[in-house]
């Protein structure tokens, strides 16, 4: 496994876990005496966290050269590898540059690069773009078919069901004499149309940011189509 982060269509190859998790225990330990957050809140918070939105990467961008350039200034023996265990570790089977003279040129992204450098390449890329920067892990990757099989199963629903139970009711497991409810077979419709949703968003991520930014949003689009579907199907 390793991690990935992405800006739009573009993947960055971070390296294992082990690396990112190293890099940034030592970002907090050597270069935030106040504590985890206290000097870099935005590449601390945000993009460590799994997501940095477009309207935080000019902070971001600072705040990693800053990171850089105090990195560049400490030996690799000053690296810490876990906050909760700051014992030196034998590195020899870890893919970091042990020909390093700082730290800043010890922890390696997946080609080879400063892992710190690739960040600041990721954000910067984000900032052009105006598109968020997500962290995912390679064994994440088969979520990109996920809304792929809503349109394909949410078809295949809306056709067996018409075709062989057009009168079946969503009813509760003890209600087997219920004649009134939702029809069923029009659930694939919208599983089909959610697929179709997350494969816009997807492919234009400023609009997903806008909903990640706006939750009050999205669970009121989702209320209004749950809302929708009963109104159309209730029979």
């Amino acid at each position: 496994m390793k991690k990935l982060l992405r800006v739009g269509s573009e993947t960055f190859d971070l390296g294992p876990p082990v690396v990112m998790e190293g890099l940034f225990a030592t970002i907090s330990y050597r270069l935030e005496p106040s504590g985890r957050g206290s000097r870099f809140p935005t590449v601390m918070a945000r993009l460590y966290e799994g997501r940095l939105n477009a309207s935080s990467a000019p902070a971001a961008s600072r705040e990693l050269e800053e990171i850089e350039a105090g990195l560049a200034l400490l030996p690799p023996g000053s690296v810490v590898w876990s906050l909760a265990d700051l014992r030196r570790r034998d590195d020899s089977q870890l893919p970091v540059n042990r020909s390093a003279k700082n730290v800043c040129d010890y922890f390696v992204a997946g080609d080879g690069r400063s892992l710190v450098s690739v960040l600041r390449n990721a954000v910067r890329l984000s900032e052009r773009r105006n598109l968020p920067v997500k962290l995912a892990s390679s064994v994440g990757r088969g979520k990109e078919y996920t809304p792929w099989a809503m349109v394909a199963g949410g078809l295949l629903w809306a056709a067996v069901g018409f075709r062989l139970f057009p009168n079946w009711i969503l009813a509760g497991p003890y209600d087997t004499s219920a004649t009134h409810g939702p029809l069923l077979w029009p659930a694939g419709i919208f599983v089909f149309a959610g697929g179709l949703a997350i494969l816009a968003l997807q492919r234009h991520p400023e609009f997903e940011d806008r909903l990640n930014r706006k939750v009050w949003l999205t669970v009121l689009l989702l209320l209004a189509t749950c809302g929708f579907y009963l109104w159309l199907t209730w029979v």
